[in-house]
């Protein structure tokens, strides 16, 4: 009984985030539209990015073909939607080529809020953080 209550808290507490996340709205941030969570699992709707995530279209043959110019314009979306998320104190806490989704016409898009986390607003906290992954890239000293 314990475990069950303890995973519905887990599954309420990842609705609700993902509910929030809902209002965040930039042409730089992937647009989640619905969520599904009607038994498991649970699944979430957001905008389709063609090309897949920045990591994965980098090493492609397509991606091995971009200029210095086309980095530039890439990196500066992705700054654009961080800027987005710092004006409203909310901290994303895993930004990586992976989480960053690639559409038409080299539009990058920050993804994957699993981490994120909305910080100190006027002597209030708002947890966001549902799950925590451990890093490998993190040193333990």
């Amino acid at each position: 009984m314990y475990r069950k209550q303890n995973k519905d808290t887990k599954q309420d507490e990842f609705v609700k985030e993902v509910q929030a996340l809902k209002c965040l709205h930039h042409p730089k941030l992937i647009q989640l539209l619905a969520l599904c969570s009607r038994g498991e699992p649970v699944y979430i709707v957001t905008e389709l990015m063609t090309k897949g995530n920045l990591k994965s279209y980098l090493e492609s043959p397509e991606g091995h073909l971009l200029s210095l110019a086309h980095l530039v314009y890439m990196a500066s979306q992705v700054a654009e939607g961080m800027a987005y998320l710092e004006d409203r104190s909310i901290v994303h806490r895993d930004l990586a080529a992976r989480n960053i989704l690639v559409g038409d016409n080299l539009v990058c898009k920050v993804a994957d809020f699993g981490l994120a986390r909305i910080i100190k607003v006027k002597n209030e906290y708002f947890n966001m953080t549902v799950s925590i992954h451990p890093n490998k890239n993190t040193s333990g000293h």
